[in-house]
């Protein structure tokens, strides 16, 4: 839950496969969009959550492929994505 807090979120999709050893898996937990801008101000928030396929799009620009996922809808409105994505050799 860092992701909506990081100028670029992309870059940590980046970092973390240059760390990781083949078949390694990065697991986030985010929160999904919305439209709850009171966030910005009130935690510091520099995103408002972001859409599955942005999280997809910036795993394979780092080499990284989409596995499990697991959306939770929390009584707040936010929903949050459990996401799990692997460092192939293929």
């Amino acid at each position: 839950m860092v992701l909506h807090h990081v100028p670029s979120p992309a870059d940590i999709f980046l970092d973390a496969a240059a760390l990781m050893n083949n078949s390694g898996c990065f697991v986030i937990s985010e929160l999904c969009s919305h439209d709850q801008d009171w966030a910005k101000e009130n935690c510091g928030d520099l995103w408002l959550g972001f859409e599955p396929e942005e999280l997809t799009a910036w795993a394979a620009e780092a080499g990284l492929k989409a596995g499990e996922q697991l959306f939770i809808g929390l009584r707040n409105g936010f929903q949050v994505q459990v996401r799990e994505f692997w460092k192939t050799t293929d």
